[in-house]
């Protein structure tokens, strides 16, 4: 399976859960725009997608790319 950015993998699937297998991660870039990886698992259940990883030893990026905030309402701090 070919690598991709990380970052995009995730923002294919969007208002779902993603995890990601991490195969290189640069720390020197704090942004990630240049870490890559492979798709592990999406879903719209948060649940079947930590319960994808549960047991595997790799470095995993799990993310919600979605709105943080449903349309129509207000985020108060």
């Amino acid at each position: 399976m070919e690598l991709k950015r990380v970052n995009d993998i995730i923002d294919e699937y969007p208002g779902e859960w993603v995890a990601v297998e991490v195969v290189e991660y640069d720390s020197s870039d704090l942004s990630g725009e240049k870490d890559l990886g492979r798709l592990v698992a999406h879903s719209t259940d948060e649940d079947e997608v930590w319960e994808a990883i549960r047991g595997h030893k790799y470095l995993a990026a799990v993310a919600y790319s979605g709105p943080l905030v449903e349309p129509g309402y207000v985020l108060a701090l």
